[in-house]
């Protein structure tokens, strides 16, 4: 078994225990988006918000295996309640743009409303926040300048410097045009992040400890409501 395919069952039998037990998701906040510029290291600190709150960490190689396999699929849709599936179906029937939805962008939205609902989650891009909207979830989006950027993947990535510009352009026009075509929003619109944080002067811890604060007020805030 491979490490990606490891790590998704094991997060599906954690959700299987905690639903069997009779706990359900009520707090809207347990899932934590994050989009990031690429290079500004929001991966990586991603990760570290994972480690910190404990919870399973989906980037877009495991959101796309689970996606593309029946049985992950299934097990995960399955155990949502009646009324869970069909504010799922509901919700990607009411963000999604395109005409024509390819399988994919109709089984991402009900993937991530239902990682949503489950709890304990950190989705990283894939529109997490898009499809969740403000109302569920806190989502923080991590920025830099480009040059600031082009020197990350210099040095964890050790490319050259036209290669990581041109990563950099290729990159963020892919992910702009997936958010745009398939939603019909703005990745860059800051009205559709909690917090933002440019990593060019902050730390990566800090920036998670800013990330975990502000997380926390808005459980606190939208869990009383």
């Amino acid at each position: 078994m491979q490490p990606d395919e490891k790590n998704i069952i094991d997060q599906i039998d954690r959700w299987e225990k905690s639903r069997s037990g009779g706990v359900s998701n009520n707090k809207r906040t347990q899932v934590v988006t994050v989009s990031r510029q690429y290079g500004s290291r929001g991966s990586y600190i991603a990760t570290r918000l994972a480690e910190l709150l404990e919870f399973g960490r989906f980037h877009r190689g495991l959101i796309d295996i689970i996606c593309k396999n029946e049985e992950y699929s299934r097990r995960i849709i399955g155990l949502l309640d009646h009324s869970e599936i069909e504010a799922m179906h509901n919700r990607a029937e009411s963000i999604i743009k395109s005409n024509n939805p390819d399988e994919y962008i109709i089984s991402l939205c009900h993937l991530v409303y239902a990682m949503s609902r489950l709890g304990s989650v950190v989705v990283i891009g894939r529109a997490g926040n898009f499809i969740l909207g403000m109302e569920a979830g806190f989502h923080v989006r991590y920025v830099a300048p480009v040059q600031k950027r082009i020197d990350n993947l210099i040095e964890y990535k050790r490319i050259d410097p036209q290669m990581a510009k041109n990563e950099i352009g290729k990159i963020m026009r892919e992910r702009k045009e997936f958010v745009r075509g398939n939603f019909g929003v703005g990745l860059d619109d800051p009205a559709n992040y909690d917090l933002i944080i440019n990593t060019a002067h902050i730390d990566v811890e800090e920036a998670v400890s800013i990330t975990l604060e502000a997380c926390v007020l808005k459980m606190d805030k939208i869990n009383q409501d």
